[in-house]
């Protein structure tokens, strides 16, 4: 992945969510994008939105988890 991919990741999965940053982040998680590197692209809101998805359980270790991965379908079915 370049620069320029990344610094297109979050306006590219904002559009795709609807402007949920949560639901973004991990999409970007599910799709194979490294944890840092999603962090960063995020820029100051990166710690916040990955904070919140962790504690929520939706991320271990920078993966997403099973329960991330719910979140994302039941916005899917909606």
């Amino acid at each position: 992945m370049n620069k320029d991919d990344v610094d297109e990741l979050p306006r590219h999965y904002a559009l795709a969510c609807k402007g949920n940053k949560e639901r973004a982040f991990l999409m970007a998680l599910n799709d194979g994008y490294d944890f840092k590197r999603v962090v960063g692209a995020f820029g100051d809101e990166g710690m916040a939105v990955a904070w919140k998805c962790l504690i929520s359980g939706w991320i271990d270790q920078g993966k997403i988890t099973d329960a991330g991965r719910a979140r994302l379908q039941s916005g899917a079915d909606s």
